[in-house]
């Protein structure tokens, strides 16, 4: 099993996003839900871990928890 760490605590800064650029959609889909479905369409990959901010795990959580793939 390969695990996969995908650090998502930035702020978007460089980008003067304004957000962290994980939120930003990308094709109608923020940029952290496409990264994850393709990682999880490799059958190798056993677990996906996201590394975010404190202040952002709530915000995460939603939008994880509404995926559909």
């Amino acid at each position: 099993m390969v695990s996969v760490i995908f650090p998502a605590a930035g702020q978007g800064k460089r980008m003067n996003a304004g957000v962290n650029k994980v939120f930003l959609e990308m094709a109608g889909r923020p940029m952290l839900v496409r990264t994850l479905l393709k990682f999880s369409a490799v059958p190798e990959v056993g677990e996906l871990i996201v590394v975010v901010g404190e202040d952002e795990i709530a915000a995460v959580s939603r939008l994880l928890s509404h995926v559909k793939g």
